[in-house]
């Protein structure tokens, strides 16, 4: 996996063959939120990576599919889900 500069634009990190891009977050404010809270904000922010991922597949010809990728902490405990998305 490379990982472009983080100040730039587009894909937070892509393979060498640039078939396969990802999106990621990672969240700490959520360690102090109610459960409804944290659901919602997860919700919003897995759209929000779908939606940059199908931005940079727009970018990227090569990419055939794509990964967001969302951690985040809860009861002090680090969570991480991830999601294919396909071109």
């Amino acid at each position: 996996m490379v990982l472009p500069d983080p100040n730039t634009s587009g894909k937070d990190l892509y393979n060498r063959t640039r078939t396969i891009i990802v999106q990621t977050r990672f969240l700490v404010h959520t360690n102090f939120l109610s459960e409804s809270r944290v659901r919602s904000t997860l919700e919003s922010q897995l759209g929000a990576l779908t939606h940059k991922l199908e931005q940079d597949f727009q970018y990227n010809a090569a990419a055939e599919r794509g990964y967001a990728i969302l951690s985040y902490v809860s009861m002090n405990f680090t969570n991480t889900l991830v999601f294919e998305v396909l071109r």
